[in-house]
């Protein structure tokens, strides 16, 4: 595979971020995605298998029925290696969810091996707090 195919690969996962068949599609089966962050903190960081990612993305459906639009802020290729900025976006039941990641991606024979993603954890904390408050109130 070319770098130019690494980016479009990468890029077509963005778009469809929160779809689970295209994850499972360009995911490799041995996929480590590993959220940087403290897990005494954020309740998700760690490391994640393939089947844990397309399962959050079907579960995803419910806290942002209308999707999540990631708009890359930047890109850079190399080899089997893609860095991409996103701004990630999204209604949800609470207002608006907007957000900053980071994310490396490794990929191998066109298959997404590695994902770290790094992102605002105090954020995001906050969005899982308010979830819980939101649902509890019903």
């Amino acid at each position: 595979m070319t770098v130019e195919d690494n980016k479009r690969i990468v890029l077509d996962l963005l778009a469809n971020w929160l779809d689970p068949e295209h994850f499972a599609a360009v995911a490799h089966d041995d996929l480590v995605f590993v959220v940087e962050a403290d897990p005494r903190h954020t309740p998700f960081a760690g490391a994640k298998t393939k089947e844990h990612m397309v399962e959050t993305r079907r579960r995803a459906a419910g806290r942002f029925p209308e999707g999540v639009a990631m708009t890359v802020l930047g890109l850079v290729a190399e080899g089997d290696q893609v860095a991409v900025r996103v701004l990630a976006e999204a209604k949800v039941a609470e207002g608006e969810y907007r957000n900053r990641a980071h994310f490396a991606f490794e990929l191998r024979d066109g298959l997404i091996t590695k994902v770290h993603e790094y992102t605002d954890t105090a954020y995001l904390a906050a969005e899982l707090a308010a979830t819980t408050r939101h649902i509890s109130s019903r």
